[in-house]
C-alpha cells in the first residue's frame, strides 16, 4: 500500500516556523488506519526535513476523489 502526493501543496511562513500542508491519496479501499499510518511516516521525514521550526499538515483523499477540488480550496 503507498500512497501519492496530490499537487495541491501549500506552504506559509509564520514568524519563524514554516508550515508545510498537503493532500496524500491512497487506494479506495485502504483502510483509515493504514493511511493514517503512512500519513504520519511521511509527515514525520518531512519535518526532519524542515526542523526544528516546521510544521507539516496532510489530508488524507481517497484515488476516486483525487481530481475533485472543493469550493473553499479555490483560491
Amino acid at each position: 500500500m503507498r500512497g501519492s502526493l496530490q499537487p495541491a501543496f501549500r506552504h506559509r511562513h509564520l514568524g519563524r516556523a514554516n508550515w508545510i500542508e498537503f493532500h496524500l491519496v491512497f487506494p479506495d479501499k485502504t483502510s483509515v488506519g493504514e493511511a493514517h499510518d503512512r500519513a504520519t511516516e511521511i509527515e514525520a521525514a518531512v519535518a526532519a526535513i524542515i526542523a526544528p521550526e516546521g510544521r507539516v499538515i496532510t489530508h488524507l483523499e481517497p484515488r476516486s476523489g483525487e481530481q475533485r477540488v472543493e469550493p473553499w480550496e479555490k483560491l
